[in-house]
């Protein structure tokens, strides 16, 4: 009855009474039931008493040692309890046992891994992969004990097949991130880690590493974009040689050779001051679509980018408070006319988050023919 008791106690969760219901079944009973040792030191183990699930284990094999399961908790056991190296040699006792056995390949990988013996544990859990059937986290440890053993190629094959069989996990697309940066491979690095973003928003809090890689990753992508739909340096060229064809069609028009030129050169010049002043209105758009592209959203107006800042914090606790804010726009030299630059600056309060900056800035060149964004 006692024992009865215990296991339904534990079955809902009920640990801390199930442990004095099983101790009082394993007295009743002389202490002989290895079922009765292998329910208490499951409730102990799930209360933390790691210790005490190793002495109930203890007795699981003393009275059952040709058991595999009483041997694989025993080492599970001995692996929280910081008893590494004792439990690898308990799993091989189970393996020479069970040489089929996958679960006892991957504790045994966790073990060797806490001994500090990664490409040992790497092997352990290459087993457990090829007998276990698509077991995710099996792929993960393997990925992660080969990076530890500095095979990063691997080790981001397992991670890619890890995530695949477990999908909706954030961490496995976050891990994956992490070693594709490493790799350089930034497009599939990026792709992880907004994946993991979409499943779970607030999932980078806890590893600003991650975070930081990614931002590098996006700041690059938009580098490298803005970079590519800069104008070319045969665009002026261009310009002047249409000047220059159209001189011929002015002449026919304008039977004054002077008047012809006057003509041109006024066409020019205010070709040239439309050109200085339309163009960084046509590339601020374009800027702006290309940034709504690689972001995957709309680019949002600084008014609302910042109600959107002030929720966030207010969502944590913090005060957004704006410190900073100035926009000018000026000529800076003589062929210069334009030069717009916004800049503002918010930080989150109680001070233990970093400060947050939006710039803004366009340069129109008058004759460099080129439009710098910082």
């Amino acid at each position: 009855y006692h024992y009865i008791l215990g296991e339904a106690l534990a079955q809902v969760g009920r640990h801390d009474e199930a442990v004095p219901v099983l101790r009082e079944a394993i007295r009743m009973s002389s202490g002989e039931e290895a079922a009765y040792h292998h329910a208490l030191g499951m409730s102990l183990w799930n209360l933390g008493d790691h210790e005490g699930a190793v002495a109930s284990f203890r007795e699981v094999v003393r009275l059952r040692p040709d058991e595999v399961s009483g041997l694989n908790a025993l080492g599970v056991a001995l692996t929280t309890a910081a008893n590494a190296r004792e439990a690898v040699r308990v799993f091989h006792s189970a393996l020479h046992l069970d040489p089929g056995k996958a679960s006892v390949f991957g504790n045994l990988g966790v073990a060797l891994f806490r001994c500090g013996r990664h490409a040992d544990a790497a092997t352990a859990f290459r087993k457990a992969v090829q007998l276990g059937d698509d077991d995710a986290e099996a792929h993960r440890n393997l990925g992660l004990a080969l990076l530890a053993a500095g095979q990063p190629e691997p080790a981001a094959s397992s991670l890619k097949e890890a995530a695949r069989l477990r999908p909706e996990d954030p961490q496995g697309h976050l891990e994956l991130g992490d070693v594709l940066y490493a790799l350089g491979r930034d497009a599939e690095a990026l792709a992880a880690y907004d994946e993991a973003v979409r499943l779970a928003p607030g999932c980078m809090r806890d590893r600003p590493s991650s975070h930081e890689m990614r931002e590098a990753v996006r700041l690059k992508r938009l580098r490298e974009e803005i970079s590519s739909e800069a104008p070319r340096a045969g665009r002026t060229a261009s310009l002047w040689t249409v000047f220059f064809a159209g001189s011929h069609a002015l002449r026919r028009l304008v039977p004054s050779p002077r008047n012809a030129v006057w003509m041109l050169l006024a066409c020019a010049l205010l070709g040239r001051v439309a050109w200085a002043v339309l163009v960084p209105c046509v590339d601020y758009w374009s800027f702006k679509d290309k940034v709504a592209e690689i972001a995957g959203a709309p680019v949002r107006e600084n008014g609302e980018v910042l109600e959107l800042v002030r929720g966030a914090a207010a969502e944590r606790g913090l005060e957004a408070q704006v410190k900073e804010n100035s926009c000018s726009i000026e000529t800076r030299a003589k062929w210069r006319i334009i030069r717009c630059e916004y800049d503002q600056r918010v930080e989150l309060l109680p001070g233990i988050a970093p400060t947050i900056r939006f710039r803004f800035k366009v340069e129109r060149p008058f004759f460099a023919g080129e439009t710098i964004f910082t």
